[in-house]
């Protein structure tokens, strides 16, 4: 498991299960993403009707399958089709794998791949 956020060449960011593809001379190829959900985020103001002296907006974020009408939630990407790679903040990985997260989804469906996989970081596993 290595869930990151990632940035993506059309500005897009989602959330995944992330993996380095890597050939036989173990050169980076590309990259092997699980179940990717979009990651929005906008700002919701408090109600001025409440007793807070300073109100303080807060951030509502959503969660939408990157790819919903793909037959598996494993895709191969471009290495130029990622801009950025960060680990997500603790509230946002719980959300993930609490709602998102596929539990040895490479075990159970790709069978017939023949890439080597490589994790970017296991220490927070």
């Amino acid at each position: 498991m290595s869930i990151k956020v990632c940035v993506l060449a059309d500005s897009e960011r989602i959330i995944c299960d992330f993996y380095e593809v890597r050939d036989s001379f173990r050169k980076t190829i590309g990259y092997a993403i699980i179940n990717p959900q979009i990651i929005g985020v906008s700002k919701v103001r408090p109600s001025t009707m409440t007793n807070s002296p300073t109100p303080e907006p807060t951030f509502s974020v959503t969660m939408t399958s990157w790819n919903p009408f793909a037959k598996t939630q494993f895709f191969k990407i471009n290495l130029q089709d990622v801009l950025c790679i960060n680990d997500p903040t603790d509230d946002i990985l719980k959300i993930y794998k609490e709602q998102y997260y596929l539990e040895d989804f490479l075990d159970n469906h790709i069978t017939d791949e023949t890439l080597e996989i490589i994790n970017y970081d296991n220490s927070n596993s």
